[in-house]
């Protein structure tokens, strides 16, 4: 049963979109969803934050310390894991066993 046979179509309009297109082989680009790893920042920036406020560090010029606020207000969590072109490494692997939805995380003392 289509959308305008139960009377719900609202109409059709032009959408327009930017279709990735490979500068090497003209291929179309198609982006696969990664598991991503992400470093919690909230912590570090309320205490970057708090240390202006309080004094402990000293911003100079001065002026600087509006933007510095600002940015520890609205701070995000930091994806580490991005697939940069120029390789960073994480030193995390993820061994995944006969059972997929059982898998073992490993960060050692000599991966970091």
């Amino acid at each position: 049963c289509t959308l305008r046979e139960q009377g719900l179509f609202r109409g059709l309009q032009e959408h327009p979109m930017v279709l990735p297109i490979c500068s090497r082989s003209g291929d179309v680009v198609e982006y696969l969803l990664k598991s991503q790893w992400f470093v919690r920042c909230q912590e570090m920036g309320d205490l970057a934050a708090k240390a202006v406020e309080s004094g402990a560090l000293e911003l100079w010029p001065s002026f600087h310390q509006k933007s510095w606020q600002h940015w520890f207000a609205h701070i995000g969590d930091w994806c580490v894991s991005r697939q940069l072109w120029w390789g960073h490494q994480i030193p995390a692997y993820r061994v995944i066993g006969e059972n997929a939805e059982r898998s073992l995380l490993l960060i050692t003392q000599e991966t970091v």
